[in-house]
């Protein structure tokens, strides 16, 4: 995190920060060494808090835009994906749409320090783990002629995977096993149906989908 907080100090930050070493200098005849280093850290606190401000307000208009490309743009790449993955459909392109939506821009800008990982799974967590899951053969496949494709929605996964992870102790007083992130046939055949019917939006992903799937959906 302190490294992506880096990336976006910009020269307003850097600014704030030798305002504060500019203050700590003239003050350390009267007042010592002390309250000049004192002085430096604030002024390094704030510059970091005010990197971060930046980077959680630039990663937000982010996701808001790949929220509105996956909820709106890709309606009928999602149904077709559902409906593939549920064996009602033959053809697989919109399944490798979806794919490729989340190993890039998603995986690819958290990698990156563009977005904000836990923003990423607040909005979408229970398609990245329903996709995810429900490939798992699709992807097996494909990767014996393309070794190298789909690696960075595994990464995401188990990156998002630890927010989820924390959610479920939270809500069952325990520590989270592998059993718990893993949906069963019932649960993803339910899922896949939402999504073939367009009927979940990322807005129900808190209420309905969080902590596991344990709320009823």
């Amino acid at each position: 995190m302190v490294k992506r907080i880096v990336q976006h100090i910009d020269v307003a930050h850097v600014g704030v920060f030798f305002g504060f070493v500019s203050l700590g200098i003239a003050l350390l005849k009267d007042y010592g060494f002390w309250v000049c280093l004192a002085v430096w850290i604030v002024g390094a606190v704030l510059a970091l808090y005010a990197a971060h401000n930046s980077f959680i307000s630039k990663s937000t208009a982010m996701v808001d835009k790949y929220e509105e490309v996956f909820f709106r743009q890709m309606r009928r790449e999602r149904k077709s994906a559902a409906l593939f993955l549920l064996g009602e459909n033959r053809i697989a392109d919109e399944l490798e749409d979806v794919l490729d939506f989340f190993e890039s821009p998603i995986a690819k800008k958290i990698s990156a320090g563009s977005i904000d990982a836990q923003q990423v799974y607040d909005t979408f967590y229970h398609w990245i783990r329903l996709y995810h899951q429900a490939s798992h053969k699709f992807r097996q496949e494909y990767r014996e002629a393309e070794p190298a494709a789909y690696t960075s929605i595994v990464a995401l996964y188990a990156q998002t995977s630890q927010y989820e992870q924390k959610e479920i102790e939270r809500e069952l007083g325990r520590k989270c096993k592998l059993e718990d992130l893993l949906l069963n046939q019932e649960e993803m055949a339910k899922y896949l149906r939402q999504e073939a019917n367009l009927k979940t939006e990322s807005t129900d992903w808190e209420n309905v989908f969080k902590a596991g799937g344990h709320a009823a959906a």
